[in-house]
């Protein structure tokens, strides 16, 4: 370093990637808090007075703890701040919500409350500080490593944490689903029959046939998954295990499965997809992938991109793929082409055909 001021830039570098987790943390508590319904339910922007008045915080180092909580969700764009008038010539920072707070609200069909609850509780915290650890133990993963088995384990032997996560990807599916109804319709005109491999309670199957009544949809899912749940018209529940086999369908449809998985059972996975298209009745038969192309021509969002595939490497051995991954695996199972079509957000719908 040649001088104090390069010293000082350095320093400060490092303590704004140290507190970088703040943002999320602040993120949790508002929802915690409700802090977006407060707001939106107050018909106008809401200062931190009223705001600490309704939540009944009375400590002076508390409610303003809060106020720069606050501002750091302001700066990030999660929030909007803004001056307002109280009378005389005095002046306060009020509150209001901007589209992506909207998504904190309880009433709001397509809110994401409880993805951040689970991505962002204890349990999935955690194994975060165990990373150089994990790196150098013979552990599968960091989950594992701090909670001494793995993942998917965890799911079946926690029942409320599995139902977080259920309800957590049932959010994400919501949102998934709208994307694709709204920018690929053309794709499923015509189709006759959809499997939805590891689809849940159903979220995804269900906006399909709402859209597009003369498709019959599978929803297949582990048996704990599914058991329950009832069949309709249009959709039928199968609980199984897709590294065995998988219902036959005209359509294949994975949505955030593959990335939770290694080359190898990636492989394994699109075997066995493959044969369930091609054992099916129905012609035109293909696979439709729902997953992030990571690439860092996606300038704004490639940290994110990065950022996932540390999360799913070190979490349960998956990985986030460029096109050229992908396109490695899809032929080695002996698929002929493929289709990438991006969507708003980080996702794309990748069609593979046999």
């Amino acid at each position: 370093m040649n001088s104090n001021g390069e010293l000082t830039r350095a320093h400060t570098h490092l303590l704004k990637q140290l507190f970088g987790f703040l943002p999320s943390a602040s993120l949790r508590c508002i929802v915690e808090l409700d802090i977006p319904d407060l707001i939106h339910n107050h018909g106008k922007p809401m200062t931190l007075s009223e705001i600490i008045r309704e939540l009944s915080i009375t400590n002076p180092i508390k409610t303003r703890c809060l106020g720069s909580i606050l501002r750091i969700l302001a700066h990030s764009g999660i929030i909007e701040q803004e001056s307002v008038g109280c009378g005389g010539d005095e002046m306060q920072v009020a509150y209001s919500l901007t589209p992506s707070s909207r998504l904190l609200l309880k009433e709001q069909n397509l809110n994401i409350r409880q993805f951040i609850m689970f991505s962002m509780g204890n349990i999935m915290v955690a194994p975060w500080m165990l990373l150089s650890q994990w790196l150098q133990n013979d552990v599968s993963s960091a989950f594992e490593t701090y909670h001494g088995m793995s993942f998917w384990d965890f799911t079946i032997e926690q029942p409320n944490f599995s139902k977080l996560f259920n309800e957590a990807m049932t959010v994400d599916s919501r949102l998934t689903a709208e994307a694709i109804i709204d920018e690929c319709k053309t794709m499923f005109v015509g189709l006759t029959s959809v499997v939805d491999v590891g689809g849940g309670t159903g979220t995804m199957a269900t906006m399909i046939v709402k859209n597009f009544s003369n498709i019959k949809c599978k929803v297949f899912d582990l048996p704990h998954v599914v058991a329950g749940l009832q069949n309709s018209e249009n959709i039928e529940f199968i609980g199984g295990d897709m590294f065995d086999a998988i219902p036959h369908a005209q359509v294949v449809l994975l949505k955030w499965v593959l990335h939770d998985w290694s080359d190898e059972k990636c492989v394994r996975i699109l075997k066995k997809c493959k044969e369930a298209i091609l054992n099916d009745d129905e012609k035109g038969g293909k696979l439709m992938i729902i997953e992030m192309v990571k690439g860092e021509e996606d300038e704004a969002n490639y940290p994110l991109h990065l950022a996932m595939d540390v999360q799913m490497s070190a979490y349960v051995n998956g990985k986030e793929r460029s096109e050229k991954e992908w396109s490695e695996l899809f032929f080695v199972v002996g698929f002929t082409t493929y289709k990438i079509t991006p969507l708003s957000g980080l996702k794309s719908l990748i069609e593979v055909y046999p």
